[in-house]
């Protein structure tokens, strides 16, 4: 078999298997033909963390929380975190 021989081989393998999954999908087998469905073109959007609620609002709990004192770093004088029940 030459390079060729396989070459035409292979090309009528493709084929067939797009007419095959073609087949499929117009039988109700598969839900969709793979060769038809194009190839996605959307760009990502962008991310803006300025204009994104949920990280707004992270950073806004993260706020408060570091102005009520929560977040002190645990050291030698601080060894327990806070706790939110009263002394």
């Amino acid at each position: 078999m030459t390079n060729d021989d396989a070459a035409s081989r292979n090309r009528i393998d493709d084929e067939l298997a797009r007419r095959t999954d073609a087949a499929r999908a117009e039988a109700g087998v598969t839900d969709y033909d793979p060769n038809a469905v194009p190839a996605a073109t959307d760009a990502p959007l962008p991310f803006d963390p300025a204009f994104d609620t949920d990280e707004q609002e992270i950073e806004s709990v993260t706020a408060r929380r570091e102005a009520q004192g929560a977040t002190t770093p645990l050291s030698a004088d601080n060894p327990f975190p806070p706790t939110r029940y009263a002394d």
